[in-house]
């Protein structure tokens, strides 16, 4: 299988495209490419993240919980 990880900083949950239509609040950006892959694609939406990012890399990384 083909797998895509991506790892961001200071990315807010409503801030994708595929994300952000129809959220109040949003601050959208353009993301074709990447609405391309949700739809089409798997989305993990369950998941958690470190309040910064170094913990979350190190997890990321590791295969450990911070």
């Amino acid at each position: 299988p083909h797998i895509i990880t991506i790892m961001l900083d200071d990315w807010g949950y409503n801030n994708w495209g595929y994300r952000a239509k129809g959220l109040a609040n949003s601050l959208e950006v353009k993301t074709p490419n990447l609405d391309q892959l949700a739809a089409k694609g798997l989305v993990l939406d369950r998941h958690y993240t470190a309040p910064i990012c170094s913990p979350t890399r190190a997890a990321f990384q590791t295969g450990r919980n911070p």
